[in-house]
């Protein structure tokens, strides 16, 4: 249709087309040269395209009985890559589109079917002609193809061992070397966008991009282009990988009053409250100098048991302790659980119902500025600074600590930190569905901004996870809560099970 070096032949735009893409004009795809184009007969595209509704009858009635194609549109890679690029893409990042296509066996398999009838690599070459000049700032283009059958799990594990992780790899190890000793993950972001496909091959390549937490892109209304000649970048949601996983953070202001996880949320809170009390004050207490002079993390974790149904339950906190290297720290985790078991020596693990994991710092040093990380929001809570030694106490631990963030806005980490130093959470509320209700109920969103030095959510290490996987083997309702930030206004919940 169109060759590299005939970009002549190639329009970005085609008059009468409506678009929904804000100030700019959106790519649809591309214009063809007719006079090169080999015309078909009607009672071809009738056969081999899929031709909309009402659109059948002028075809056959065509005087000429040949048509030309004149143009190609290819709306969903339109769609997707404006996403990509307006929405995750980070300023002078390199942008590198992959393009996976492969082949099925056909359903003749006598060999009168061309193979390539069930082949998407045709696709893929004109996908790449319109990322090329359709769109600024994508540095390359990597097509994949695979002639093993799409349709097998086998075939697919196969592809992606040794075409797929490879390819991505190469590209991920040019990212390491040019940045000497920093995590490379926080520079190398994967997105991955699958709007249909083969169950097997859409399957496979999720799981093998786990490593990568990718961020998807999900066109969840595919046709509106075919139906309404339109193109909608409301069609299209990025979401974080906590959502696709179905792990998203929910803001904690949802959560009802009375409940499980709202007590075991404030019970949180309270601890952390109690640590900022302890160390923004004249309390002589040996945590830098003793119990955390190792990492100087502090990692909480409260742990709610419940005996009986009906039972209000009872908090057991811990903390971790690195008094000395040889021997190990002691997690934060296994201690609230075997202060537990201190306590009650007739404790079952189908008792344990939520355990809730919450990261903070050690200030530098007694006169400095405090580094109890807090998150930043549109009108909510910003960072840190210096906190008066005397500071009286508010009605409660929790009201203390919020309020003492609230009065460390304007001089805290905020003022000496860059748009670079920080990290988004994308916190989400979930209406119930109302079967009642043939609408489709919308997640709320909203944005936390967090410092890099908040190192939550804070997961169990290995040695903990150990733990929980023995306990959650009886007691499938066990789960590890984990928060966006330091001031727990995000949460995310976990089956133990999973770790």
């Amino acid at each position: 249709f169109i060759s590299d070096d005939d970009d002549k032949s190639f329009n970005s735009i085609d008059e009468g087309l409506d678009y929904e893409a804000g100030d700019s004009i959106m790519p649809a795809g591309m214009r063809l040269d007719t006079t090169r184009v080999q015309p078909w007969s009607a009672e071809r595209v009738q056969e081999e395209l899929k031709v909309r509704r009402g659109d059948v009858k002028p075809l056959l009635n065509n005087q000429e009985k040949y048509l030309s194609p004149r143009s190609i549109y290819l709306p969903l890679v339109a769609v997707v890559v404006r996403a990509w690029l307006t929405e995750i893409c980070k300023p002078n990042s390199k942008r590198v589109v992959l393009l996976v296509t492969g082949t099925g066996t056909p359903r003749d398999e006598s060999g009168v079917e061309d193979p390539r009838g069930n082949s998407t690599k045709a696709a893929a070459d004109l996908a790449e002609l319109m990322i090329k000049y359709g769109f600024r700032g994508i540095h390359q283009v990597v097509k994949l193809h695979s002639e093993s059958n799409i349709f097998r799990y086998d075939e697919n594990i196969s592809f992606v061992r040794h075409e797929l992780e490879p390819a991505i790899a190469r590209i991920r190890s040019a990212v390491v070397c040019n940045q000497g000793n920093a995590p490379w993950a926080e520079r190398f972001c994967v997105a991955v966008s699958s709007c249909d496909g083969a169950p097997a091959r859409v399957a496979t390549i999720q799981r093998s991009l786990r490593i990568y937490r990718p961020t998807g892109v999900h066109v969840w209304q595919p046709k509106t282009f075919w139906e309404h000649r339109v193109l909608s970048t409301d069609d299209v949601e990025v979401l974080p990988f906590e959502a696709t996983e179905t792990f998203p953070a929910q803001p904690s202001s949802i959560l009802v009053q009375g409940s499980d996880l709202y007590r075991l949320v404030e019970a949180t809170r309270s601890r952390a409250a109690h640590f900022h009390h302890v160390v923004m004050s004249d309390m002589n207490n040996d945590l830098a100098t003793f119990w955390h002079r190792k990492s100087r993390r502090i990692v909480l974790a409260v742990l709610l048991v419940k005996k009986f149904e009906n039972d209000s339950g009872i908090f057991y906190s811990g903390t971790n302790m690195e008094v000395s290297m040889p021997t190990g720290s002691l997690c934060a985790e296994r201690n609230a659980i075997g202060s537990a078991l201190a306590d009650d020596l007739g404790l079952m693990r189908h008792h344990l119902k939520l355990l809730a994991v919450l990261g903070l710092h050690l200030p530098p040093d007694r006169g400095g500025a405090a580094t109890v990380i807090a998150s930043t929001s549109e009108g909510g809570l910003e960072s840190t600074g210096t906190s008066p030694a005397s500071s009286p106490r508010a009605a409660s631990l929790s009201e203390h600590y919020l309020q003492s963030l609230e009065q460390e806005v304007q001089t805290g980490l905020r003022a000496t930190s860059s748009d670079n130093d920080m990290r988004r959470h994308v916190v989400k509320s979930y209406p119930k569905i109302n079967l009642n209700d043939t609408t489709t109920p919308s997640a709320t969103s909203r944005v936390y901004e967090v410092h890099q030095q908040d190192f939550n959510p804070l997961k169990p290490c290995g040695s903990c996870a150990e733990w929980l996987k023995k306990i959650a083997a009886v007691n499938p309702d066990f789960a590890v809560v984990t928060f966006t930030d330091a001031s727990c206004r995000g949460y995310y919940v976990e089956s133990a099970a999973l770790f």
